[in-house]
């Protein structure tokens, strides 16, 4: 319920305090928040203190704990979920890469979408609405989101957001 609400809330034009940001803090946080689904995975960080972007601090939590928790949702035990950053011209790029089973390639175009959960995703619990509420957060902020199998197994969801301009 609480998702459809947020959903809802979302998509009916929310107005997001934008500032500037420290990612780090942020990916920490949400390490923080989704303790309780990754206490059996190896959670890597690899976000430089020095990558700010212009965002509202709670609504980008949220969205970066739905990819976490969906990371390790589809991962196996004692298995990395790597969380890094760079930056390149003007923009933020926010990768989160797990070793589960990945999505087949024609499921992929739909992975974002409200309530879409792929064959694998049946069996296990949610609403498949993590991804879409995320979407539209990085969508509310001027970013997108995509998501990439990887290589021999996993997923790597990756974020595009702006850098903020610190005075």
């Amino acid at each position: 319920v609480s998702n459809l609400l947020e959903m809802s809330r979302l998509e009916s034009g929310v107005t997001a305090h934008l500032e500037p940001i420290n990612l780090a803090h942020v990916v920490e946080e949400a390490k923080l928040a989704t303790l309780t689904v990754t206490s059996d995975r190896v959670l890597q960080l690899g976000v430089p203190e020095s990558q700010w972007v212009r965002a509202d601090y709670g609504l980008l939590l949220q969205a970066i704990i739905n990819l976490v928790e969906n990371a390790a949702k589809y991962s196996s035990p004692g298995r990395p979920i790597a969380v890094d950053s760079e930056s390149r011209r003007g923009r933020v790029f926010l990768r989160i890469r797990d070793d589960g089973p990945g999505i087949p390639e024609a499921d992929l175009p739909m992975v974002f979408d409200r309530f879409y959960r792929g064959d694998d995703a049946r069996s296990r619990p949610g609403s498949g609405l993590g991804l879409a509420i995320a979407r539209r957060v990085f969508e509310v902020h001027g970013g997108s989101v995509v998501a990439t199998p990887r290589p021999g197994g996993g997923l790597t969801v990756s974020v595009e957001l702006p850098v903020a301009e610190l005075s």
